[in-house]
């Protein structure tokens, strides 16, 4: 079983409607999610996860999902998403994580 659920990972960006947020730092596509691992910053852990931006608005349960993934995979902890980055590589998604 997963430490970390979904529903623990918290959004803090801003407020949100529809479990969507507006985004102009992220163009509309599919992303990879690319998270950098907690003990090197270097190496990045590649979720099979993917978080869709449409018309400028991203789907948080999709983040949360996607840190989730990350945080059962790379034995960090920080469980708050505190911005949506693009990624080290074209087509990826990147979070800042705080506690």
């Amino acid at each position: 079983m997963n430490k970390y659920q979904p529903s623990q990972v918290q959004w803090s960006i801003y407020d949100f409607d529809d479990n969507e947020i507006d985004t102009t730092t992220l163009a509309d596509g599919d992303y990879t999610v690319m998270q950098p691992m907690p003990n090197d910053r270097e190496q990045y852990y590649t979720s099979d996860k993917t978080v869709t931006v449409a018309d400028g608005r991203i789907d948080v349960r999709a983040c949360q999902e996607a840190v989730a993934d990350f945080l059962n995979n790379s034995g960090d902890w920080h469980l708050f998403i505190e911005a949506a980055l693009q990624g080290p590589e074209p087509n990826t998604i990147t979070f800042s994580l705080g506690s």
